[in-house]
């Protein structure tokens, strides 16, 4: 019901952006004018702009994540960074490596999860900075696949550091601060950018 009702509230966007003409009213005299080829009289593509194609398109993934069907998912991530096209550097690039770095940890490939995250760090720091709460949730993850790959001090280094930015830039009572925690099965942190993605759109 869920996925649906995403499918049809992404239809109703388009009609809201890009409204159907208004049907011609019949001409009182004899029309002499030449008629349209079928090409011509065809009603121009209602597209959205790439960041509420990116923003339909995460929001359908975290529905089908959160549904356990995470081969669904991933594609739909996957779909996210081959198909929706983005100015060079908008910093929403970032977020379809997100949600495949959520996937893939949440399905115990931490390997895998790391090298979406270091994407999305990538991005996020040439087009955000390293001190942004983005940025922030982003080097938590990464934390919370060095934890789990072994590799402690990397992790406590990367969850040390989204902790003192989400301090300085939230508060220390904020509740995404509160969440940056050492404690890797928290998984609330990896979804908090996609919480991000779902208000990215005007």
């Amino acid at each position: 019901m869920a996925v649906r009702s995403l499918e049809q509230a992404r239809q109703l966007w388009r009609d809201i952006v890009h409204p159907p003409p208004a049907q011609p009213v019949p001409p009182t005299k004899p029309d002499k004018t030449p008629k349209k080829s079928v090409e011509e009289s065809k009603e121009p593509e209602r597209r959205l702009r790439p960041e509420q194609e990116l923003f339909f398109m995460m929001s359908l993934g975290s529905v089908y994540e959160s549904g356990g069907k995470d081969e669904i998912a991933i594609s739909c991530y996957m779909n996210a960074i081959s198909e929706i096209v983005l100015e060079y550097n908008h910093p929403d690039q970032a977020f379809p490596y997100c949600g495949l770095g959520s996937v893939f940890y949440h399905i115990d490939e931490p390997a895998w999860a790391l090298r979406c995250f270091l994407k999305a760090r990538e991005i996020r720091e040439e087009r955000l900075g390293g001190d942004t709460v983005d940025t922030a949730t982003v080097y938590n993850n990464l934390g919370c696949c060095m934890y789990m790959l072994e590799r402690n001090q990397e992790a406590k280094a990367y969850m040390e550091l989204a902790n003192a930015i989400m301090d300085a830039e939230l508060g220390p009572q904020h509740e995404r601060t509160l969440t940056v925690s050492p404690a890797p099965h928290h998984t609330a942190l990896l979804r908090a950018t996609l919480t991000s993605a779902l208000s990215c759109v005007d």
